[in-house]
């Protein structure tokens, strides 16, 4: 086995809601879909392009357990991080966003840290691992944030930009409710602003649609509930945006 070498990256653990009930069938269409959304993960990510020739592109690692997805991306030029953490959470809002066209939930945490992986093994460890691991299903909703350790990471990674942390197009924080009944505040992916980037003349309508194609077993519905909150905010504070523009 060759030497393994610790990394400094991106860790992102998310599972699909429900996969752990779906019939043979739907699981042979979840594993189809699911291998569709990786493709298109490592194409687009392929396809990025920097207007900084500089700085390199992202180039996520999937990993697949079951119904959990890891995704791993190492950030090996220092000055350059914040901007290849910038792509890869685009590119995890993209894979969010198609996702639902599929008929797929996912619920998920990101840290950013030290970790080890192992694709031959198909096999990460460490320190973010860890860290994302403890949150990924503490949340009651379908999305994908922060830990609360990688807050601080991202405020200061973007000190001076923090126009990212703050842009319901792209990344905003939001309280995420969990389980427990807490909401911890926390950087989250802006699926719901993806809905609004191809300037669809209903992008609330496209939404509605794609989340009334979805079971919701008993106990679930609170998952349901809390994601088009948070969709309904997202929209009301680009409406806010765009006036504020338009002044």
């Amino acid at each position: 086995m060759p030497s393994l070498r610790k990394k400094y990256g991106i860790v992102i653990l998310m599972d699909a809601l429900g996969a752990r009930q779906y019939s043979e069938d739907k699981i042979k269409r979840f594993l189809q879909a699911r291998s569709r959304l990786n493709s298109m993960l490592a194409h687009q990510a392929s396809s990025l392009k920097s207007a900084n020739r500089a700085i390199p592109p992202p180039k996520p690692v999937t990993f697949t357990f079951g119904d959990t997805l890891v995704v791993v991306c190492e950030l090996r030029v220092t000055k350059y991080r914040a901007a290849q953490i910038y792509a890869m959470l685009m590119l995890m809002q993209n894979y969010l966003f198609h996702s639902m066209e599929e008929g797929i939930v996912f619920r998920g945490a990101f840290s950013i840290g030290t970790y080890i992986d192992d694709a031959a093994s198909n096999t990460v460890m460490g320190e973010a691992l860890i860290d994302a691991a403890s949150w990924y299903e503490k949340s009651d909703w379908f999305g994908l944030a922060s830990t609360p350790r990688t807050n601080s990471v991202l405020e200061l990674l973007f000190y001076e930009a923090k126009s990212f942390l703050v842009d319901p197009m792209f990344v905003i924080q939001y309280p995420v409710p969990m389980k427990d009944g807490r909401a911890i505040d926390l950087y989250t992916v802006s699926w719901a602003g993806r809905f609004f980037h191809n300037k669809t003349k209903h992008p609330e309508k496209t939404f509605i649609d794609a989340i009334q194609k979805l079971p919701v077993p008993l106990g679930t519905e609170s998952k349901h509930i809390n994601s088009k909150k948070y969709f309904y905010e997202v929209a009301h504070l680009l409406e806010a945006k765009k006036s504020d523009a338009s002044k």
